[in-house]
């Protein structure tokens, strides 16, 4: 059975953005590289796959450079697992640096189900939940030295994906993990009392491997299964659902999904640092802290987006005492929609080390490609690994030295080995802490310079130095200054001359990250010790709209209210973070109610009447079934109310009375998203009587969410029963998340007078191609022609000018005008935006056709948008020569159409409006990679074009736009190949599209027309 623990692990359990099945085929190693899109100058190889390796669910590098392997046998679905100890660790070697593993070999085979794993210390530490479990080897032989320690136990397994993970080695000698929040776990060391047990159902946590003390790091975020440091020991998550990137502070308390953080006073919690979205589930978290990338890539975050299918790259640019995460490279999209990334190291190598799952079910509630898992390396080209080497064989001053080195692997490695020997007592202690200091005080970076910090720090070099530590509080360099804060609250037990230096500090320190560092402090002081810290760092007006700051003041004031009011509200009056003033006197009229684990608070059916009005303003809820109606803050990047179907064949629906205006046309629009392991049907009721069906799943969404339209002006003047409803369409996973539901209504455009047929104008630019290519004029009059011979109530107008009519009164009274031109700088409308939009305004319509739907960006884009609701963008949408297999949708531009299929120049990934209302994509398919094998460029290629295609997002390439003033639009990308105009369906689409934008009814069967014959086609060429 193959395990699916790490990709459910990110995503939530009920909340999640997925692909949950595809129809990828199993690809070999080779094969899947080969599909995958590398950056110029790399390469990417597998370390290691099946069969040598299977069910992988974490890995990590020891101090020999080898890799470890955790693989779990057990999992069986989300809620059930086996308790047979079958579970492996192997550890495989690269011998000659080439990038792919030479030797293995079993560590253990004896591991119930398993979730994380760290080698260091001695031994090896294992998530195995219910336990934090360390295998002890201290002769470093490979084999354990014999049964395994339980460290702490209390580890939740409620929801099988979201247990303790993600372990990594921090700058501060601790052993940090993340946590999902769909999990319970009320976690100590074994024979602790559950009161004195912590609680976590989401966060990041930490254990000191050498004290024994399990902490709760921070609290909330949704499921993390990433977590790392930067260059200055900043902690960085990476999360699913919700808002994918949170900047970690000690004690902070974040946004969580669909869950009240554990204190319900905390009121205001940290938000994400991301100013950008990415598809919502990510795995995996490494700042590119090596010395083989190009120097751009230094201190960027590397992570997996499961359901990109891509290694994307965050970048941080300071703001206050935080961060911006803003958006870098999209480094590779793999082109396989069965390419499950989720966990990154960096190796001894310099390489950047990715483990891929491999299945066609990326969710996990079914096995496609049973026991498989890769390990690829991304290096640049050329670049070879070490020689074998081991560590631990080097003496202490050698592993001082390894402090400067420019891999920060070598850095973490070796203060691990020295934390260990320093705790054994096998350190040179004198010689190591002189050489040490040396180095904080005269390395050249911040960087190198906390590295000599948090080597001393953890080998005991500051132990009963305190004065070395107040000097450091004096330090130039403000991260210097801030972790010395750190350290001297580790034992939360300063001494009152560190504490009056803090005061000092809060007041007048310069540095928001100080002052961050001082906040979290508080949270470990005794609440008597806090008062004066807390009002200078109350007293800054420039941290008031601070990310962290305000938030990290109040959590450290917050649990002294109720015993100090008086003393709390003088403090707030005077400060100068608003949010103090606001959240005391809410504190204080709370009482003194304990803070416990959130209990599960029961939600009345006058709230699911909330929280549907909060999504469908005028409309409620028969009932729901399984959870009954759920508010969430985020999902997949929107609000969302969730429904369930209340039992197998009967719907939830969404209900109101609706008065359809005369005189104006009205339009249902609801945006949509799925459970990511199921699906569900919208159906659109009127009076009883269903009028409009949608599958909502994978396969109908577009970036994760369905936008549904129905004209309800056919209604006009009556008072309608309107129902929206989730239907099951099977009976897994069928709830329904909605973003939004409007109804729409805006006036008709401006009756026209009433004339025997509608006047169909066509304006041909001039030439711009060779014979048979972009024939503008020809093109224009095959269609003309069809017209007039159709026998329907149109006017076909071919003007006899090149571009933009002399004489543009011939415009006035047309019902819709085709425009067939070179576009972009060269658009025939580019001198004549104003009048031709006064037309639009007045509702003719328009069609633009191939070149024609090319804009410049700005003022022209914008105003294409306005007229038919999307423009072909240069570094945007791309012009491949490709053969699309094109589908009938529900529009009458496709009255009378059977599928059809025409090799042409088929432009995509086209800017469009961003309120989808009155838009409807007409023709569409998914294009091969091969249309993107052309370098980047204006019209060829760019990194949000590939990303789409590699998520498998389908492209719209003819589009429908009913204009919110009246008047109607169509976009056209084809039209490069002229013989392209003999095939029925193409030409038809066209004609069908000339009729809808002049307002007239489609006929059933479309406008049917002859194929032009080869004279014809071969007539009035430019």
């Amino acid at each position: 059975m193959k395990i699916r623990i790490i990709i459910l692990a990110l995503m939530s359990s009920v909340l999640n953005g997925a692909t949950p099945t595809s129809n990828a085929p199993f690809l070999k190693p080779k094969e899947a590289i080969a599909k995958m899109s590398i950056p110029e100058g790399f390469e990417v190889k597998a370390f290691v796959a099946e069969p040598d390796v299977g069910e992988a669910i974490a890995f990590c590098f020891d101090f020999k450079g080898r890799l470890w392997t955790l693989e779990n046998y057990n999992y069986q679905t989300r809620r059930k697992h086996t308790a047979d100890k079958r579970n492996r660790i192997q550890i495989f070697e690269d011998v000659d640096g080439d990038g792919v593993f030479d030797k293995k070999k079993t560590f253990t085979e004896n591991l119930s189900f398993s979730s994380g794993i760290a080698v260091g210390m001695g031994g090896v530490y294992v998530g195995m939940p219910p336990e934090l479990i360390f295998i002890p080897d201290a002769d470093g032989d490979d084999k354990p030295d014999g049964p395994h320690e339980v460290l702490l136990d209390g580890w939740g397994i409620h929801d099988r994906h979201e247990t303790l993970n993600s372990f990594i080695w921090g700058p501060d000698g601790w052993l940090y993990g993340c946590h999902g929040v769909f999990t319970r776990s009320e976690v100590g060391r074994p024979g602790t009392p559950k009161e004195e047990r912590q609680f976590i159902d989401g966060g990041i946590w930490r254990f000191h491997p050498q004290a024994k003390e399990f902490e709760v790091f921070a609290e909330g975020l949704s499921n993390p299964w990433g977590f790392d440091f930067n260059d200055m020991g900043q902690g960085f998550a990476t999360c699913c659902v919700i808002p994918h990137l949170f900047h970690i502070v000690q004690g902070g308390v974040y946004h969580k999904q669909s869950r009240q953080n554990v204190n319900p006073y905390v009121y205001d919690n940290i938000k994400t640092i991301r100013d950008h979205t990415h598809k919502s589930a990510h795995g995996g978290a490494r700042f590119y802290l090596a010395d083989v990338f190009p120097e751009k890539y230094r201190d960027q975050l590397f992570m997996c987006n499961i359901h990109e299918h891509a290694v994307l790259i965050d970048y941080m640019v300071p703001k206050g005492s935080s961060f911006i995460g803003k958006h870098g490279d999209d480094f590779i999209l793999t082109n396989d929609l069965a390419w499950v990334g989720f966990s990154v190291e960096t190796g001894p190598d310099g390489g950047v080390y990715v483990l891929d799952w491999h299945d066609q079910n990326i969710c996990g509630n079914e096995v496609k490609f049973p026991n498989s898992a890769r390990v690829y390396r991304i290096m640049p080209k050329g670049v070879k690994g070490p020689e074998p080497f081991d560590l631990e064989k080097s003496s202490d001053l050698k592993l001082v030295d390894m402090q400067d080195h420019s891999n920060d692997w070598y850095v973490r490695q070796s203060r691990a080995i020295l934390q260990h020997r320093a705790v054994t007592g096998k350190l040179e202690a004198e010689k190591v802490h002189a050489k040490l200091e040396a180095m904080l005080k005269n390395a050249k970076t911040v960087g190198k310079r906390l590295r000599a910090l948090w080597a001393l720090h953890v080998t005991g070099g500051f132990k009963g130095k305190e004065a070395r530590l107040m000097a450091l509080l004096g330090d130039s360099e403000q991260y210097v200054r801030a972790w010395t804060v750190q350290f001297l609250c580790e034992d939360k037990n300063p001494s009152d001359k560190a504490l009056a230096k803090f005061s000092e500090m809060a007041k007048s320190d310069p540095s928001p990250v100080v002052r961050l560092y001082l906040a979290s402090a508080l949270q470990r002081l005794p609440h008597e010790k806090r008062w004066s810290i807390l009002e200078g760092l109350a007293s800054h007006a420039e941290d008031k709209d601070d990310n962290n700051l305000p938030r990290m003041v109040w959590l450290a004031l917050e649990p002294m209210v109720p015993d100090n009011s008086a003393k709390a509200l003088a403090l707030a009056s005077k400060a100068k973070l608003p949010r103090l003033q606001e959240f005391v006197p809410r504190r204080m009229l709370a009482g003194k109610g304990p803070v416990r684990p959130p209990q599960k608070r029961k939600v009345s059916k006058s709230d699911w009447q909330k929280f549907v009005q909060q999504a469908a303003p005028g409309f409620s809820i028969n009932d729901s079934g399984e959870g009954g109606v759920v508010r969430f803050g985020t999902f997949r990047n929107k609000t969302a109310t969730r429904t369930h179907p209340i039992k197998r064949g009967v719907p939830s629906a969404l209900g109101r009375k609706l008065a359809v205006p005369k005189g104006k046309r009205t339009t249902l629009r609801a945006t949509v998203s799925h459970h990511s392991h199921g699906d569900w049907e919208l159906r659109v009721k009127v009076d009883g009587k269903i009028i409009s069906k949608a599958e909502v799943s994978s396969k109908t969404t577009t970036d994760e969410w369905l936008r549904h339209e129905v004209d309800l002006t056919p209604y006009a003047g009556k008072t309608v029963d309107l129902q929206l409803e989730n239907n099951p369409s099977g009976w897994m996973n069928e709830w329904a998340y909605w973003n939004e539901v409007k109804v729409i209504s805006v006036p008709l455009g401006p009756k026209k007078k009433v004339s025997a047929k509608a006047k169909v104008v066509f304006i041909s630019g001039k030439p711009s191609h060779g014979r048979m290519k972009h024939e503008h004029r020809a093109g224009n009059m095959i269609l003309a022609k069809r017209l007039d011979e159709s026998g329907l109530p149109v006017e076909a107008v071919v003007l006899e000018d090149v571009g933009y009519p002399k004489d543009a009164s011939v415009l006035e009274d047309a019902a819709t005008i085709v425009i067939f031109c070179t576009g972009h700088g060269g658009h025939v409308l580019n001198p004549k935006l104003n009048e031709f939009d006064a037309l639009m305004k007045k509702g003719t319509g328009v069609i633009m056709i191939h070149w024609a739907t090319e804009a410049v960006k700005g003022p022209p884009g914008d105003r294409f948008l306005e007229w038919m609701g999307g423009f072909c963008d240069l570094n945007w949408s791309v012009n491949p020569h490709w053969k699309p297999n094109f589908k009938p949708q529900k529009h009458p531009i496709w009255n009378g159409v059977k599928p059809f299929s025409v090799d042409d120049e088929w432009y995509y990934h086209m800017r469009f409006v961003e309120d989808r209302t009155g838009f409807t994509p007409i023709l569409t398919d998914l294009p091969p990679p091969e249309t993107l094998r052309r370098k980047d460029g204006p019209r060829s290629g760019n990194p949000a074009v590939r990303k789409a295609v590699a998520n498998g997002e389908t492209q719209h390439v003819a589009w429908a736009y009913e204009r919110k003033d009246g008047g109607r639009g169509f976009g056209f990308t084809g039209g490069h190949n002229h013989v392209s105009w003999q095939d029925d369906g193409y030409r038809k689409i066209m004609l069908n599209a000339i009729l809808w934008t002049a307002g007239l009814e489609v006929p059933k069967n479309g406008v049917d027309s002859p194929a032009p014959d080869k004279v014809e086609i071969e007539s009035n060429l430019d």
